[in-house]
This record gives C-alpha cells, sequence and structure tokens, in this order.
C-alpha cells in the first residue's frame, strides 16, 4: 500500500455541527444530512449530485442552506484550514479548543514522521453519529486517475462508550444503562477509544497484486515468508514521566519504525 496514493481527511463533529448551525439546518434533519454529505466526492458523487439529494424529498433544504453549506466544501492544510474557518465563523471562540484538538492530532503526525498529506475536510460525516463529539478522519485515494473512495474512516467514540457503559448501581447487584440510571454517577468510568472502518476489498485487491509482482522463481517457502508475521511488538517505551513519552519517545518509536523494529508506547 506505499506506493497508493492516499492522503487523510480529518474533522471534528463539533466543527461539523458548527457548520450545520451556520447553516441554518433543522436538528431533526441533521443525521439525514451528515449521511449524505458522508458520500461527497466518493465514488461519482459530485457536489452536484449532493446537492439534488439535499434539495429533493425527503430532505428538502432550503436551496439558501446547501449552497451556504457548499461553502465549507474544502480540505486544506490544518493552519490555513483553521484560519479559514475562523473567517468564516462570525464567534468561534466556543470552537477554539476543538481548534487545539485538531492542531494536536497534526502536530502528533508531524513527531510521528507520518508521511502522507494530512488535511482538515469541514464535511467529513462519515458515521458522524458514533463519534459525537469528537475526531473523525478517513483515508481516502488522492490520485487524480483515481476516484476518491474512501479507503477507511473512523474516530474517537467516547461518548458512544459513556452512552451505552454499565454502571453499577450501589443499591443493586445488577448493572443498568446510563440512561436509566437515577443513582450516583459518579461510577462513570472515562473510557477513551479509536476505532475505524477497513475495506477489506481494497486491502485484499493490494495484496494480490503485490505478490503477483513477486519473482516468480521465489519458491514458496519464500514466498510464504512475505506475508505478515504474528509479532506485534518487539519494543515497548515507557516513562515516569508521561510528557516526556509523549515528546521525546515519539521521536525514539520513530526511530525505531524506520528500522523495521516493532515498537509501541505505553500509554
Amino acid at each position: 500500500m506505499a506506493a497508493v496514493q492516499m492522503c487523510y481527511h480529518m474533522n471534528h463533529s463539533v466543527v461539523l455541527d458548527a457548520v450545520l448551525d451556520a447553516c441554518d439546518i433543522p436538528p431533526f434533519k441533521r443525521c439525514a444530512v451528515k449521511e449524505v454529505i458522508s458520500r461527497l466526492h466518493t465514488g461519482d458523487h459530485s457536489w452536484a449530485t449532493i446537492r439534488s439529494e439535499l434539495r429533493n424529498p425527503p430532505i428538502s433544504l432550503p436551496a439558501t442552506s446547501v449552497e451556504e453549506l457548499a461553502t465549507f466544501d474544502f480540505r486544506e492544510t490544518c493552519e490555513k484550514a483553521l484560519s479559514r474557518l475562523r473567517l468564516m465563523f462570525r464567534a468561534s471562540a466556543d470552537l477554539e479548543s476543538t481548534f487545539s484538538h485538531l492542531q494536536a492530532v497534526s502536530i502528533y503526525l508531524e513527531r510521528f514522521n507520518v508521511r502522507r498529506k494530512a488535511y482538515i475536510n469541514p464535511l467529513v460525516s462519515y458515521n458522524a453519529k458514533f463519534y459525537r463529539g469528537n475526531f473523525l478522519f478517513q483515508c481516502v485515494y488522492d490520485s487524480k486517475k483515481k476516484k476518491k473512495n474512501v479507503f477507511a474512516a473512523g474516530g474517537r467514540y467516547d461518548q458512544l462508550i459513556k452512552e451505552h457503559q454499565l454502571i453499577q448501581n450501589p443499591t443493586s447487584t445488577s448493572g443498568q444503562r446510563r440512561d436509566g440510571f437515577h443513582g450516583d454517577t459518579k461510577n462513570i468510568t472515562n473510557c477513551h477509544a479509536v476505532g475505524f472502518n477497513l475495506s477489506w476489498r481494497d486491502l485484499h485487491r493490494s495484496m494480490v497484486r503485490y505478490h503477483k509482482g513477486l519473482d516468480k522463481r521465489t519458491s514458496n517457502l519464500e514466498t510464504n515468508s512475505t506475508w505478515p508475521q504474528t509479532r506485534r511488538c518487539d519494543v515497548l517505551i515507557d516513562s515516569f514521566d508521561k510528557n516526556l513519552l509523549r515528546t521525546t519517545g515519539l521521536h525514539v518509536i520513530q526511530e525505531l519504525w524506520a528500522w523495521g523494529i516493532h515498537a509501541e508506547l505505553a500509554l
């Protein structure tokens, strides 16, 4: 997959909701709108196609809202995108913590020496309902010759876990969902999780092409040895100082990866 031209599209659900607010899109229509715009610029879904879906039933958005939404159809590097969003949102003070989150992710990508380009796209909304209040991303094909299909998409779903978390009622031995619990909510554990959907079909096609490109004279034993090994980690990097682990530790792990050594941070 290293030779395949791809890039990352990043967004935050708070930014996405702010975009829908700015476009005067009613709350009861937002799930449907997010579902439609999640297909924007993938396959044959151009803006003209998406606009038609938004204007026609069952969504039936006003033309003014759709045209306003089109102004957010862009992708830029982190600094340029945040500058542009600050100008587009008249009152962006409430979004500064969200912008800082996006900027932090961009900084970590640089520290991990991620070579693929990463952009902020305010309309990224694939399965946005799972990542409420947090970060979303997509890995998309970025070649002019190839349609910009999504290879992988995901985000942080802390809120989803929190809403479905089973907590222990002090007066009962059985767990209850949060929405049915009327006692002390201090027992709720703060969980952090990131997940993504991966296109196994595209991954399989890429692996097949790779193995077909191997020297046909290579023995079956040597060919089989090129498949991924079961080993996951050779080195675990840890520190008593977590800030040091998130700075110097990143440089150490990047260097180990560059030499083909499997390493992870103990976070």
